[in-house]
């Protein structure tokens, strides 16, 4: 009988049987460039900077992100600030009813 470790030291590896082309067509759609999303939008960097992602399998580049400054992280703590206090006073099941409409 085949023990687990000899299964795994045999195996064979081989590609991914999925197609990326969904993923790229995704990509190219939105530009291969994203921004924060920040209260509700998205949104570009403020200071303008953005890094590029590589696909680790090959070191092609994927896409440009926003790199975050600290007026981005300023922008975002407010917002995220903001309708907190809107949920404070509610029960739990009435803030989830309001977030799940």
């Amino acid at each position: 009988m085949t023990t687990i470790r000899e299964a795994f030291e045999t195996m064979a590896w081989g590609p991914a049987p999925e197609s990326a082309a969904a993923a790229q067509a995704w990509l190219d759609k939105h530009g291969r460039a994203f921004g924060h999303f920040i209260n509700g939008a998205w949104c570009a960097p403020a200071g303008g900077a953005r890094l590029a992602t590589v696909n680790p399998a090959n070191g092609v580049e994927i896409a440009q992100v926003a790199r975050g400054s600290t007026q981005d992280v300023d922008a975002a703590v407010a917002a995220a600030r903001g309708p907190s206090s809107m949920y404070a006073s509610r029960s739990s099941v009435a803030s989830s009813a309001t977030t799940v409409r």
